[in-house]
């Protein structure tokens, strides 16, 4: 009988211990490796990506408040399980776009974006992939945060609602669709393409120059062709909110 492979975490212990770290290391490790499996709802960390990465490590600073040495402490722990245990060779820590703590304080309590003519808030769709909710879960967030009224299926569908009905009221309600964009996104079937092709409907009933559907990239990804004619905006850039918000408030200005 074959010895099954052993289990991530005892590999991880296993290397470590090979590779002679400190207890006070390992512990350390190992509790940020448990941490990052738990906060992607234990998927395996090598159906998990760069972007899913830089989404956690910049949590801890932005939701869980912690220190950026804090911040290093927990990378150092993941990179270990790539590079030693899982021997992956994408793992590029100079991609990652580290969040900018004072920035991010700065930008959630200035700078809030105009209301309508009508004094209400300004509501947007998030069309995204179920891949990408991570992601979109923080940037509706931020959009809340500076009084941006955004519509994401998890927050706002409520039990016993038919889901798609709804999410078709919620676009046709909407003053903006921001899709979200991702390489796991623009090659996904299903319904993330029908929101698109939803939007893009109503899309074609706005008054000219108006803003209505902004392309999203999360990462570096090619725009699907049909939304080419819209100018996107990248996320994962330092500049990306602030470039949002410019578009946010040109919309609400012109409602």
């Amino acid at each position: 009988m074959k010895n099954k492979p052993p289990k991530l975490l005892d590999a991880v212990r296993e290397k470590m211990t090979e590779k002679k770290l400190s207890q006070g290391t390992q512990s350390l490790y190992i509790n940020w490796i448990k941490r990052y499996v738990i906060f992607h709802k234990k998927v395996h960390p090598l159906n998990l990506d760069m972007n899913d990465i830089t989404v956690f490590l910049n949590y801890i600073v932005e939701d869980l408040n912690l220190s950026h040495s804090t911040q290093r402490q927990a990378a150092a722990g993941i990179f270990f399980l790539y590079r030693e245990v899982l021997k992956v060779r994408w793992l590029l820590p100079d991609k990652i776009i580290w969040v900018n703590k004072p920035m991010v304080k700065k930008e959630v309590v200035s700078n809030k974006i105009k209301t309508k003519s009508n004094g209400q808030k300004l509501k947007a769709f998030l069309c995204h992939a179920n891949e990408d909710k991570p992601v979109v879960r923080k940037l509706y967030s931020r959009l809340k945060k500076i009084g941006v009224q955004p519509w994401l299926d998890d927050e706002d569908l409520i039990g016993g609602q038919e889901w798609e009905l709804e999410i078709e009221k919620a676009v046709s309600s909407s003053d903006i669709v921001i899709v979200c964009l991702s390489n796991k996104s623009i090659t996904k079937t299903g319904f993330v393409q029908k929101e698109i092709k939803f939007a893009l409907d109503i899309a074609d009933h706005q008054p000219e120059n108006s803003i209505f559907i902004i392309p999203i990239r999360l990462e570096e990804c090619v725009l699907p062709t049909r939304l080419k004619k819209w100018q996107a905006i990248d996320s994962f850039r330092s500049n990306g909110f602030d470039k949002l918000k410019k578009s946010l408030n040109k919309r609400a200005l012109a409602l």
